[in-house]
């Protein structure tokens, strides 16, 4: 009994902890971001509760930029000419089983709600990512959770309303079920959970062919095709042609881009810093090229490393999702929250005080100045990398590296 009582001790102080993060820890301005043009509160979940809006009136529309326009110049009061001219809905048509409900509720409800989500969402992956190594502990999996949410990633994230905190969630899941017999259940988690696949389109190679067996091909096929067909019925067959449509179209003509790029933290972004905007053209395609060289050296990672130990294959894991970022189009700092795994495995891999020197980084990330931070993030991915690369090369006998040993009980 009274175990079973400091069970449902720990789940109140983590719905505790969550609340204060999302309410107190990173309130909400008071103004929202339409009345005060140098704030982004709320910029992208106004697109995203569009998205619902349109979804439950004409769904067949989902992907039209004029309802985006005019929907962004209700709710904000600015002209179309503006920079509503961008807003534009980016994810797949899945997604909208996210936004769809939440349309149905005022603007700020909605949000308000959605940030509780997301602070659930953050603690649920920080618990999956701790629980197998000595850090499992409640008070252990506040503390790092509380670090979480300090990063400058989570707190962009929350506050303008990604939703990118659900794709290292949505990995997570499938890593762990993809081993047991909830394999159909884990490929559906996966699908639903790849909004950004330019992002998660390397990781997940890696994860099915480290994986690869046939209940697993079948049930992501089948899976596929379920949510293939019902996408259909719900939307109409061309659904599929307006989302490509949509994001192969999107950098001609959203945003500024030199300014855009320079916002993001992958490589473009020092690519620009260092070659100027000038050079815009030649440095786009060097990236796309940079970016499908991340995906081939992720698919012969997997491939070399089936037959490996778990460790290398979590730390090769660790360094195809630092890359996807770093190399990764449109990595906005928002979709670093991926970067929470690489990071629980540098903790699953290392000595305590790894724990600590990432705490303090992160933490001191805050004092930046908004204009150095996605430079500063870009260069930290790349130190991230060179990080594993060493661990793995390092030799065995006196690495201290090695798997933290679990805490019983």
């Amino acid at each position: 009994m009274r175990k079973q009582l400091q069970g449902i001790g720990a789940y109140a102080l983590a719905v505790i902890v969550v609340l204060v993060s999302v309410f107190v820890i990173l309130k909400p301005p008071e103004k929202l971001f339409y009345r005060d043009a140098n704030n982004a509160f709320m910029a992208d979940f106004i697109i995203y509760h569009s998205a619902g809006q349109i979804f439950n009136n004409a769904p067949e529309k989902i992907y039209s930029s004029a309802e985006y326009r005019k929907n962004y110049s209700e709710i904000t009061g600015w002209p179309q000419d503006s920079f509503a001219q961008y807003a534009a809905y980016l994810y797949p048509p899945y997604s909208l089983a996210l936004y769809a409900p939440l349309a149905k509720m005022p603007l700020m409800d909605a949000y308000y709600l959605w940030r509780i989500i997301t602070g659930i969402s953050t603690f649920l992956l920080v618990y999956l990512l701790l629980k197998d190594t000595n850090y499992r502990n409640g008070g252990a999996v506040f503390y790092a959770y509380i670090i979480a949410i300090a990063s400058p990633l989570l707190r962009d994230a929350l506050s303008i309303g990604q939703p990118t905190i659900l794709l290292p969630l949505g990995i997570i899941t499938f890593k762990m079920l993809a081993e047991t017999r909830y394999v159909f259940p884990a490929c559906l988690i996966l699908i639903l959970s790849t909004i950004k696949p330019h992002l998660t389109f390397a990781p997940i190679l890696y994860l099915l062919i480290i994986n690869c067996e046939k209940r697993l091909i079948y049930s992501l096929a089948a899976a596929a095709i379920i949510i293939f067909l019902l996408c259909c019925a719900v939307f109409g067959v061309d659904i599929w042609q307006q989302y490509f449509n949509t994001i192969i179209t999107a950098p001609d003509r959203m945003h500024s881009f030199g300014e855009t790029e320079l916002s993001m933290a992958n490589i473009r972004t020092l690519l620009l810093l260092i070659f100027g905007q000038e050079n815009y053209g030649i440095i786009q395609k060097s990236s796309i090229f940079l970016w499908l060289a991340s995906v081939a050296a992720s698919i012969y990672a997997a491939f070399a490393t089936r037959k490996n130990t778990q460790k290398t294959q979590d730390i090769i894991f660790a360094m195809t999702i630092t890359a996807s970022c770093v190399f990764g189009l449109w990595t906005h700092i928002s979709s670093l929250t991926l970067l929470l795994i690489p990071l629980a495995c540098m903790v699953k891999y290392s000595r305590r005080t790894t724990f600590y020197v990432t705490a303090i980084i992160i933490i001191s990330m805050n004092f930046l100045p908004a204009s150095l931070q996605p430079a500063t993030l870009a260069v930290s991915q790349i130190a991230m990398l060179l990080y594993f690369y060493f661990t793995l090369t390092k030799n065995g006998n006196i690495n201290d590296l090695r798997a933290a040993p679990e805490t019983k009980g």
